[in-house]
């Protein structure tokens, strides 16, 4: 990623700490169950250079390699023609396009989901135990899929990028934060298959997505590094771009039967 991106993406970031919100879906039932949360591997399923990881923002980097395991905490940056595919305990997948940088914030689970190994979770149709995981969109294109979850028990699965935070259901999903180099900003989040909570903006006004909608917003960072953006405008999703997600993330369910349940656990 070249050093233009990286300092849009660190503009935008000083203004996200003033907008973003979080949603937090289940807090009493997941307060209960955080004696069982332990902290959970996360395994590179396939990586194209450049890609690499930044470590607990220490500045060191290394490259990014099929099988490589990552934990809480950790950046995934790709540049031009870079792109890397995450593998979660809970049987979500991450991938991350070219040119992008986002934060897997937090990632754990309940220890009983150690009773179902990788090469089942291809074929859940709901998460196997309980699991919280939110991730940070710094700058980039993102798409996902996430098994359905237990949020009765306390499961939450939360994507923050720019205005809004996302709460992840069961859905095939998709996102993307663009900084321009005059500070003009292009947020958009869908769903392929599915349906997510959309929580964002100064108002905090709440938006569920339906499967095969997606929610714009466009705005610019001001001289005192505040986002001025307009009012989301709700769009249905073009069907080749649907397609196209629904069809990649079922082909890269089948990375985890590569792996032993041990590799995702600490």
């Amino acid at each position: 990623m070249n050093s233009h991106s990286c300092f849009t993406a660190w503009v935008f970031s000083n203004a996200i700490r003033i907008f973003w919100v979080t949603l937090v879906l289940g807090c009493s039932a997941l307060h209960a169950q955080n004696e069982a949360l332990r902290l959970a591997n996360v395994i590179i399923g396939d990586a194209v250079q450049p890609a690499f990881a930044v470590v607990n923002s220490s500045g060191l980097n290394r490259p990014l390699a099929k099988g490589m395991k990552l934990q809480q905490g950790t950046t995934i940056v790709t540049g031009l023609g870079g792109k890397v595919t995450l593998l979660f305990a809970n049987g979500s997948v991450l991938h991350v396009k070219a040119e992008s940088q986002v934060v897997v914030e937090t990632c754990l689970v309940c220890n009983n989901s150690q009773g179902h190994s990788p090469a089942k979770l291809s074929l859940l149709e709901k998460e196997p135990g309980i699991s919280r995981t939110r991730l940070v969109l710094r700058e980039g294109d993102i798409i996902g899929d996430v098994k359905r979850l237990n949020h009765q028990e306390g499961s939450q699965f939360d994507i923050v990028g720019g205005v809004y935070s996302v709460g992840i259901r069961g859905t095939h999903w998709w996102m993307k934060l663009r900084v321009d180099g005059e500070k003009n900003v292009d947020w958009g989040f869908g769903i392929a298959k599915g349906s997510g909570v959309v929580i964002g903006g100064d108002n905090k006004q709440e938006y569920t997505l339906a499967e095969r909608r997606v929610l714009l917003v466009k705005g610019k960072i001001d001289a005192a590094n505040n986002l001025v953006a307009e009012p989301p405008k709700a769009e249905p999703m073009p069907q080749t771009q649907c397609d196209s997600i629904c069809s990649f993330l079922e082909k890269c369910q089948s990375l985890f039967d590569e792996y032993p349940k041990d590799s995702f656990y600490q």
